[in-house]
């Protein structure tokens, strides 16, 4: 049982069909079983009837139908060690060229989208690439422009005034218009009503 279950490769049905034999060979109840490895009841009666009909053989998975996968499980460490020496090289890779990576060095067809799916399954993310002409800029210009732009701190900064009071209010609220427009008189916030 312990050999089994240090088994590298093992499915993960296959791992919990073993550790609920493991447990019920402790003595502990279906339900007891069950809680520890957070399945069903259901589940671990099928483990053991599947163990007593035909011992660890039947506790592996069922074949399954369809074609096998494409990208094998070498195929994608290959991919992450390229992603991984990339990274440290600062290259970027499209899904698209990696595809046509696959295909020259490893002979595997898959198309851009399940590759995406299964790199997000390895851990890497996509991010999207910034277009830059950094790497092309001329330091000694890019000085000099910065020095241009900069204000030096001699110049003072420009003084800024508060625009003039343009409309004729006087204090009288009730003064005809025209009082108004023979004798405006500025008042000062505190005068106005509005303004307070």
């Amino acid at each position: 049982m312990r050999e089994r279950l240090r088994a590298r490769d093992l499915a993960p049905g296959s791992r919990l069909r073993l550790e609920c034999i493991r447990l019920m060979g402790r003595g502990l109840t279906v339900p007891e079983g069950a809680n520890p490895l957070e399945c069903n009841d259901v589940t671990v009666r099928d483990a053991v009837h599947r163990f007593e009909a035909g011992g660890f053989d039947t506790l592996a998975d069922a074949p399954r139908c369809g074609r096998p996968a494409s990208v094998t499980r070498e195929d994608r460490e290959a991919l992450a060690a390229l992603l991984d020496e990339s990274a440290r090289q600062g290259l970027t890779w499209t899904a698209a060229a990696l595809c046509d990576w696959l295909a020259a060095e490893r002979g595997v067809r898959v198309s851009a989208a399940w590759l995406t799916e299964l790199l997000h399954r390895d851990g890497f993310r996509w991010k999207r690439t910034r277009d830059t002409l950094r790497h092309k800029a001329d330091p000694v210009l890019q000085q000099a422009a910065r020095a241009r732009a900069t204000p030096s701190a001699s110049t003072p900064p420009p003084k800024q005034s508060a625009p003039p009071l343009t409309k004729p209010w006087t204090a009288n609220a009730r003064a005809s218009k025209d009082q108004q427009q023979t004798s405006p008189k500025p008042l000062r916030a505190a005068a106005c009503p509005r303004w307070r």
